[in-house]
């Protein structure tokens, strides 16, 4: 329908204009009951978006008046949709969460502003993945990174104020790169539209050679940087570990997304496979991809605290991503893709568990967790569900994931990239599996009672229990997602 055609850049204008009107309303309450309302629309939206493009195909979107190049142009294909719905479906969840946690982590001057962020994040992070032009694309991200910084410093203690200017540093020379890259590629060919841009390149490739790899050089750089794709990952421990429980979640399970999935339009929509033919992109990420998912796990498994091993642990994660963008071939391609959903929604379901796990018993060094399963029987068993996830147990939709990789690898003749998976899945269960043990099957040291005496609300458990059960559903029944991934991957 013409209508649905046109809700992409309705989400993008619900979430911008939900965030000016934020620092109208006095209410706490009735903030945070707006963001819900306004991501749950964007939710409904957006998969009206994917079943409209299952349908009729991919489509253009002229924003203004103007038809591109001159005018902005968003571009909804299969990847768009799919990653529009990850954002908005599962940013709706940890909205939902938020109401009731947001007021008991953060100082109460606060929670509006924090509210205002969330908006404008999610609004900026629907525009990188939908927008069909490269200056606009950057304008986003730098939204997106500004919003992102903010909804670490919110919390307004020294550890969150640190960690905000590391990664504030880190994203401006990304921002930095990608800026230059966009610059010198608009001098080759006159234009900003991703389409334009792509046409004029593949002309002028022997003309321009070295512009053009020191342009594909700075995307990847810059992306790498915001994406945490190693070694770039600096910043990520401190950020996702100092920050409240959703921004936390949002951090880990979107911003990172959503910067990936704009390095893909990037290179597969400006570059396309032409790019292979003077940059040795796929050897690139398979190492980088490598390197994050046993460096990585090394990591994270020595961590002493919840938080900061989850943090290490998305390091792990978007080593998979580009493990399977790597292999340049169909089966890798839609693994990656289904990864980006699959930790969307496993490392949401975490942080938010870790999040109630500090709220009940103030605490959150893993030798301290011993018998809490007992006295926390809902939050340790979703907890455990994704880490069974996390470490690709069949039955859950992360086994799925390395199940793609794993055969796009023997598809490509890259069989080491199988047995770098299955050393990862090991060393995620080193990492994840002592706490579940831990949890359900040992005493505690001492019979103490939860730090708080009040109860989250009943609404606070509704998003890790979706969660949870989408995990598993996806795990036995991945092929509805999988087919609508696939058609994005006929490129190859």
């Amino acid at each position: 329908m013409e209508t649905v055609r046109s809700f992409p850049a309705v989400i993008i204008y619900l979430f911008l204009i939900g965030a000016f009107i934020q620092p109208l309303i006095k209410s706490r309450r009735i903030s945070l009951l707006l963001s819900a309302i306004i991501t749950a629309t964007a939710a409904v939206l957006s998969f009206l978006v994917v079943l409209n493009v299952r349908d009729g195909g991919k489509y253009l979107l002229d924003v203004a008046r103007w038809e591109a190049p001159l005018g902005i142009e968003l571009s909804i294909g299969y990847v768009e949709a799919f990653s529009m719905s990850v954002i908005c479906g599962v940013g709706m969840l940890i909205a939902i969460y938020g109401m009731g946690m947001i007021e008991n982590e953060l100082p109460q001057y606060n929670v509006t502003l924090y509210n205002t962020l969330f908006l404008a994040l999610m609004g900026s992070m629907t525009g990188i993945v939908v927008t069909g032009d490269l200056f606009n694309m950057y304008v986003f991200i730098e939204i997106t990174s500004i919003t992102a910084c903010g909804i670490i410093s919110v919390k307004d203690d020294s550890r969150s104020i640190e960690a905000t200017v590391k990664y504030l540093v880190y994203s401006t020379l990304a921002s930095g790169c990608i800026l230059l890259a966009i610059a010198l590629l608009y001098g080759i060919t006159g234009n900003l539209n991703i389409r334009f841009m792509h046409y004029h390149l593949t002309e002028g490739i022997h003309l321009y050679p070295k512009i053009i790899l020191l342009a594909a050089g700075l995307f990847i750089v810059g992306f790498g940087v915001k994406s945490a794709l190693f070694p770039l990952h600096i910043w990520l421990p401190d950020a996702h570990s100092s920050a409240v429980t959703t921004s936390s979640a949002i951090l880990s399970g979107l911003v990172l997304k959503a910067y990936t999935v704009g390095m893909i339009k990037v290179l597969l929509g400006v570059f396309g496979m032409m790019l292979l033919t003077i940059f040795p992109l796929s050897a690139i990420f398979m190492f980088l991809g490598s390197g994050a998912v046993l460096i990585g796990s090394i990591l994270a498994l020595t961590q002493s605290k919840l938080k900061r091993m989850l943090a290490y642990s998305s390091v792990v994660q978007m080593g998979y991503i580009y493990l399977g963008l790597s292999l340049f071939n169909e089966i890798g391609y839609t693994g990656a893709l289904y990864h980006i959903l699959n930790h969307a929604l496993t490392k949401t379901l975490l942080f938010l568990s870790a999040g109630n796990i500090r709220y009940y018993i103030g605490k959150d060094r893993l030798t301290q967790f011993k018998g809490i399963g007992h006295r926390m029987p809902v939050t340790m068993g979703v907890f455990a569900i994704g880490a069974l996830s996390m470490v690709g147990v069949p039955l859950t939709s992360g086994f799925n994931t390395k199940w793609y990789i794993g055969v796009g690898a023997i598809s490509s003749g890259n069989t080491w990239v199988l047995i770098v998976l299955i050393i990862s899945s090991l060393l995620n269960a080193a990492y994840y599996l002592p706490i579940v043990v831990s949890a359900f099957f040992r005493k505690p040291d001492t019979e103490e009672q939860t730090q708080s005496k009040v109860r989250l609300p009943w609404y606070t458990s509704l998003p890790m229990l979706i969660i949870a059960w989408l995990i598993i559903i996806l795990g036995l029944y991945p092929d509805p997602v999988i087919n609508f991934i696939g058609s994005a991957t006929k490129i190859f």
